[in-house]
């Protein structure tokens, strides 16, 4: 057993490093509302984050994923221009904090 606590103990202090091991990283995971735009809005909107036409999606600039219906995810790092792009359509969201 005390392996067990002393390996738990060691991972705790040097999370960072074990995180680097595991090769997992902090994300943000963004669901949105689409509920106060039109439909020709909504359809605006959507070519926009994922775009359309050949023309590079706003969401692939961040390195996004989409994940689902109205859910996005981005690398942490990308959050403040995500939130803008949201602001700029006036848009509810809620965020989660998650690690891939």
């Amino acid at each position: 057993m005390p392996a067990k606590k002393e390996l738990a103990s060691m991972i705790l202090k040097n999370k960072d490093l074990a995180l680097d091991i595991l090769g997992i990283k902090p994300f943000l995971l963004f669901n949105y509302k689409l509920s106060n735009l039109t439909r020709t809005q909504q359809q605006i909107f959507s070519h926009a984050l994922y775009g359309s036409g050949g023309r590079e999606s706003f969401l692939k600039s961040l390195d996004g994923q989409k994940l689902g219906d109205k859910k996005v995810v981005i690398p942490l790092g990308s959050s403040e221009e995500l939130k803008d792009f949201f602001r700029t359509w006036n848009l509810s969201y809620e965020i989660r904090r998650i690690w891939m």
